[in-house]
């Protein structure tokens, strides 16, 4: 996802059931992001994450079998 213009890139996760924080825990560790390049929107059950990460995360999610 890109904003402002282009210059801001993220990749969201969307639809998440259960336990959000564990699988931003989970995913802050196996990609090697800082606090501050990972977050949590509690209203919308959204994990942002900074930077175009989605082969990443694909490949985190089917490895768990998501």
């Amino acid at each position: 996802m890109a904003k402002r213009g282009g210059n801001l890139h993220q990749t969201r996760i969307r639809k998440i059931d259960g336990r959000i924080g564990d699988l931003r825990d989970e995913l802050q560790m196996a990609l090697g992001l800082k606090d501050e390049q990972i977050a949590i929107n509690q209203t919308t059950r959204h994990i942002i994450i900074k930077g175009w990460k989605k082969a990443e995360v694909d490949k985190f999610l089917e490895e768990r079998r998501f």
